[in-house]
């Protein structure tokens, strides 16, 4: 069984990929994204969060932790 080059599988998969159009672009201009303002709003205050403490995950799992304790009853997690 003779090999195909990297070169000669990378053509195919481009050529394939380009001429695939059964399924629309996710940023296609013919639609206009909705944004919602609440998952706005999260992600905002994730982002601030985040720089906030350094982009730093041990730091950003620690102030989770404390929030936790200082909530104590009134945080539900399910």
């Amino acid at each position: 069984m003779r090999m195909r080059s990297d070169s000669f599988a990378n053509s195919v998969k481009t050529k394939a990929m380009k001429s695939h159009k059964s399924a629309p672009l996710k940023n296609s201009e013919s639609r206009t994204l909705f944004e919602d303002p609440i998952v706005k709003e999260v992600r905002d205050s994730r982002h601030e969060l985040a720089s906030r403490l350094d982009n730093d995950l041990q730091k950003i799992a620690h102030d989770l932790i404390l929030r936790q304790k200082q909530l104590g009853d009134r945080l539900r997690v399910s």
